[in-house]
């Protein structure tokens, strides 16, 4: 029994895929199912059920289990505290984000953070808020920060900060009204984002309450970035609703045009989402307690 062995033992019960854990270890299925049979044929018994439709623990495997997650553990915090000893932590920490976060907060709170862990490299991954809450729901990611709420058993959110959403319009449309209302909306060529987004999800919440759907719209088309869609209002395609952190600059200067929605409340919080049932690499443990108390202050 190694280390290796457990760890991928570990993946599978948590991914649920013999697949899934090959791709994030970078190793081919068979070494996975090669990892797994040498444990099963060391301890003599079978650790997973893999006749039904999805991966289950036998009654061996789930005292493994727990006894495995509890073996890497302390071999991460004893690396750890042996690194911090030597005054060399490092590593990578991977993230999942969305537009707005990993533009305007994650670069502040990775600036904050390598000023005390200055060899620590941050890898983040671009999602849409739906696409990166389901991947750490999954135990694919340990943290994210993103534009809505999914609600799950094994969830915590933390807010991070509110934003306001804003209308944006060409800077050439001068005859369009300072102001506008919900039926002006519903009758200008709009640009939104892809499904999935906090903004459209903000936006179908909203509509929806005002006896509104999104098919009511009359979209041009989806972009899935921020800045893609603020180049495409530039160039005339249409108008379109998003964070008012986004386009500062551009209202600073008259690139756009900015201004909000009459009767409609376009404000939402951003939050720093992790798994609770997840267990913590150590450096992931101290960027989690780093976050928290950063958020107190």
């Amino acid at each position: 029994m190694d280390f290796r062995q457990l760890k991928t033992f570990v993946y599978v019960v948590q991914l649920k895929s013999f697949s899934k854990v090959a791709d994030k270890l970078f190793l081919t299925q068979p070494t996975i199912t090669s990892h797994i049979q040498s444990l099963e044929k060391e301890l003599g018994m079978i650790l997973l059920n893999r006749s039904s439709k999805e991966i289950t623990l036998t009654p061996g495997g789930k005292i493994l289990y727990q006894y495995a997650l509890n073996i890497l553990d302390l071999k991460d915090k004893a690396l750890f505290s042996l690194d911090a000893y030597q005054g060399k932590i490092k590593g990578t920490l991977t993230l999942a984000a969305s537009s707005i976060p990993e533009q305007y907060l994650l670069p502040e709170l990775i600036f904050a953070f390598q000023k005390k862990y200055p060899d620590v490299v941050f890898d983040i991954k671009h999602f849409s808020s739906t696409e990166a809450i389901e991947k750490i729901c999954n135990y694919e990611l340990e943290f994210g920060m993103v534009g809505t709420k999914l609600d799950h058993s094994r969830l915590a959110y933390k807010n991070l900060m509110e934003d306001q959403l804003v209308i944006i319009a060409p800077s050439h449309w001068k005859d369009m009204p300072d102001v506008l209302t919900l039926d002006q909306l519903v009758k200008t060529p709009l640009i939104l984002r892809e499904k999935g987004s906090g903004t459209r999800i903000l936006l179908e919440k909203v509509l929806l309450e005002s006896g509104y759907s999104i098919d009511d719209l009359p979209v041009r088309c989806y972009l899935q970035s921020t800045e893609a869609i603020k180049e495409a209002v530039k160039k005339g395609l249409g108008i379109s609703i998003v964070s008012e952190k986004a386009v500062k600059v551009e209202k600073h200067f008259g690139l756009l045009r900015v201004f909000p929605i009459e009767e409609l409340n376009f404000k939402r919080d951003f939050y720093f989402v992790y798994n609770k049932n997840r267990e913590l690499s150590p450096l992931s443990d101290a960027f989690k307690k780093f976050v928290l108390d950063y958020l107190n202050k």
